[in-house]
């Protein structure tokens, strides 16, 4: 992106007159003011128009190239200077809200100043309004604007002042539409640009339109005449014979006539000749003329006529002159058919650029005509090889004036494959003042671009072996020895044509301990290309030396690049020693028992391990009785025994207590029975077993 953005600041520092010439396209492109021209005062006169006064108070007589007017009106009374081609501004400049110019001539003998009136426009609404087809939008009581027809592509408007005019506009277009102003005098005077229509966008039925009116708003003008309100005795020049409109303001080249009808008698007016302060013209009537020479500022009276024509400045350079032409309203006005010279060309900055990098791509167009051109469509180029990386890649531009050139097309476009590639033509096409009348658009091309080169680098594998016996990437040797390096370099594959690196060459880091060649020239590799270099190093010193590489080239452009290969062979020149020490591995028997005593101590869980110690011990001690567990037998088998004898005891008490009661019960005072007869009388009660 770096890469990118200093093409385009390279672009743009190549490119320093079209800049300039855009900051002029981008103030014409501005609002145009609202005017009223052609009015005549000599000296004293006034011009009245809503709450504003303008009144001439004093002429150069000597130059004619000077007046001053006093302007008053609410925001209070200033006085101007003014001079040809020279613009007023009341109350400020800061905060405009008329503006005033001017041309100077001599009338018969009498300085008269031709006056033009000029306001500043402002919207009419805060916002943009939504029209729909057929509303109809008012404005003041006698401005209404309705829209007749809309698309997505433009709107057809009729706006009704004192006339009706329709138009149709594109998105971002605008129209102004004048105003008949009613007077006091037989003159006619318009305010241009009385109503100004401004469209933002369309849809299929609907318009967004933006409305502008004048910031000083009048219908009506009135003139008052220094001799008619003194009650001069000195005749006024019938209107008839005055020049009433501004008929004709632009460029005469030499040698172009411009027609006039008038009276049904034809004139024409040629530039003979342009200096930088004198002007020739030749004026025809019919098929007779008359040759004069103008200083810039300077007017002439057409003879027999009301008309009289101004030469208010030159350009030698193109052999032409803006002239004014002033003559009645019903003069009718042939300007000459021009046509526009328009040329493109197309260059790219740089012509070779890596697979990596932006083309930057611009496209000027130049009109070298007498005519303007208008509507110019401009179409850049895409090859297939390309994609395109800013968001533009066609311009609508909609007047490129005579000898003038357009501001720089930019775009950006992104290589997708390697080779010589052609960008292509950019196609223009326009209007001129001819090509109107006809209908038939105008294309033109510009030569293509060829020659553009795209390369790329490919990738490069580096691998390296050492010999010192073996090959390896690791190797031992003796100091004083010497050691084989072999390098192995392999490009990727690709087109070898454009596809490669030169002035590759290895730079390697021996240390101290390896004396040798401490940069290989490989040279050129190309796509698909292997290459192996071979240098021999020898050992110094004892040491372990890691041999790092670091690979730097040249990119098809020149640019210098550099890859840190890292460590690629080792090389070991420290001789091996034996250090042999008693190692004590298993500790005596007398030890064993603190040792143990320590590891257990030491363990967080040493339970397992005192098992497994206890079960192996078992096997080496001699077996012995358990005193106790014989003893807790025989206490158990005692206890059962005398627990039975005391039972049967018992059960024998019992036994006799019984037979006893039943003796005494049964005599209770006899002799006792004898055996035999107590004997049969209780039979002994049979039991099994006993003692």
């Amino acid at each position: 992106m770096r890469r990118l953005l200093a093409l385009i600041m390279a672009l743009s520092f190549l490119l320093v007159p079209l800049g300039a010439m855009n900051n002029q396209v981008a103030a014409a492109g501005g609002l145009p003011w609202a005017e009223v021209s052609g009015i005549k005062l000599t000296l004293k006169d006034s011009v009245s128009f809503g709450n504003y006064v303008v009144t001439v108070t004093d002429i150069d007589y000597k130059t004619w190239s000077t007046a001053i007017i006093k302007v008053s009106g609410p925001e209070g009374t200033k006085e101007f200077t003014i001079s040809d081609n020279e613009v007023a501004y009341y109350p400020s400049s800061e905060k405009p809200v008329l503006g005033f110019s001017a041309i100077i001539w001599n009338a018969g003998g009498t300085p008269t100043v031709l006056l033009t009136i000029s306001s500043p426009l402002r919207k009419v609404f805060p916002s943009a309004k939504t029209m729909r087809k057929g509303q109809t939008i008012t404005l003041l009581s006698n401005a209404k604007v309705t829209l007749l027809k809309v698309n997505n592509e433009s709107a057809e408007f009729q706006v009704t002042t004192t006339k009706s005019f329709r138009f149709t506009l594109e998105p971002g277009e605008g129209q102004g539409v004048l105003y008949r102003l009613s007077s006091n005098t037989n003159e006619a005077f318009d305010y241009a640009n009385f109503v100004y229509v401004y469209l933002n966008k369309t849809t299929n039925t609907k318009a967004t339109v933006e409305f502008y009116m004048p910031k000083v708003i009048f219908t009506s003008i009135k003139i008052s005449r220094e001799g008619s309100d003194s009650g001069s005795s000195q005749p006024e020049t019938q209107p008839e014979e005055e020049c009433s409109c501004l008929m004709f303001n632009d460029n005469l080249y030499v040698g172009e006539k411009l027609g006039i009808k008038y009276d049904d008698t034809t004139y024409q007016l040629q530039i003979t000749s342009v200096t930088s302060t004198k002007v020739g013209v030749r004026v025809y009537k019919g098929k007779d003329y008359e040759n004069y020479v103008l200083s810039i500022g300077q007017s002439k009276k057409i003879s027999g006529t009301s008309m009289m024509f101004v030469v208010s400045s030159t350009e030698p350079k193109y052999n032409r002159a803006i002239l004014k032409l002033y003559a009645p309203t019903d003069a009718q006005i042939t300007p000459p058919v021009r046509e526009a010279v328009i040329k493109a060309n197309i260059t790219s900055i740089p012509e070779k650029i890596l697979l990596s990098d932006y083309l930057v791509v611009a496209i000027s167009v130049d009109n070298d005509g007498k005519g303007d051109a208008y509507d110019l469509n401009v179409a850049a180029p895409i090859p297939n090889e390309f994609e395109l990386v800013s968001s533009t890649q066609s311009w609508n531009i909609k007047t490129l004036p005579a000898f003038s050139k357009m501001p720089a097309l930019i775009y950006v476009l992104k290589p997708t494959k390697v080779g010589t590639f052609e960008i292509g033509k950019a196609v223009v096409k326009y209007y001129d003042d001819k090509s109107l009348l006809s209908g038939a658009q105008n294309t033109v091309y510009s030569s293509s671009l060829k020659g553009i080169v795209v390369y790329a680098i490919p990738s490069i594998e580096v691998n390296a072996l050492a010999y010192n016996g073996t090959w390896s990437n690791y190797v031992m040797a003796e100091k004083g020895e010497t050691v084989k390096l072999k390098f192995y370099l392999k490009a990727g594959d690709g087109d070898p044509k454009y596809e490669f690196v030169t002035n590759a060459t290895l730079h390697l880091q021996l240390g101290n301990s390896l004396d040798g060649s401490t940069e290989i020239n490989v040279g050129t590799i190309k796509a698909g290309e292997s290459k192996d270099v071979m240098i021999d190093v020898k050992v110094l010193n004892e040491s372990l030396t890691n041999i790092r590489a670091v690979l730097t080239y040249l990119d098809p452009l020149g640019n210098e690049h550099s890859i840190d290969l890292g460590t690629l062979v080792t090389i070991n020149s420290i001789p091996p020693k034996v250090v042999t020490h008693e190692v004590k591995v298993w500790p005596t028997p007398e030890e064993l028992p603190e040792y143990v005593n320590k590891t257990l101590s030491k363990m967080e869980d040493p339970e397992p391990l005192a098992q497994e110690l206890s079960e192996v011990s078992k096997l080496y001690l001699p077996s012995k009785v358990d005193t106790w567990k014989i003893l807790a037998i025989l206490f158990i088998a005692l206890t059962i025994v005398f627990g039975a004898m005391a039972y049967k005891y018992w059960d024998s008490s019992e036994r006799c207590r019984r037979i006893l009661e039943k003796k005494k019960a049964k005599r209770p005072g006899g002799l006792p029975k004898k055996e035999e007869e107590e004997t049969a009388a209780n039979p002994p009660t049979k039991r099994e077993g006993g003692l």
